[in-house]
């Protein structure tokens, strides 16, 4: 695992179930887009640090990110396939 972000993704597919299972507390619409950049790894390191931060203190949201890491992997492995 070379790539961050596939340990990252590694996490999430052994969290899913229990992330899953919690209460969605709705994200802002800027948050989602962060959260949206940073599964697909556009997001910067100071963004970063504070998304991080924002996850910590709402952990309902981490679903949100595992969607969204599902569905760039996704992207991804289409994108592939067109290859």
């Amino acid at each position: 695992m070379n790539n961050p972000f596939e340990i990252l993704l590694g996490f999430l597919d052994r969290q899913a179930g229990e992330v899953e299972g919690h209460s969605l507390e709705e994200p802002p619409t800027a948050v989602k887009a962060q959260v949206r950049d940073f599964a697909r790894g556009a997001l910067g390191a100071p963004e970063r640090q504070k998304l991080f931060e924002l996850l910590r203190e709402h952990p309902a949201w981490i679903s949100l990110l595992a969607e969204e890491a599902r569905s760039a992997r996704s992207d991804s492995t289409e994108l592939e396939g067109m290859s």
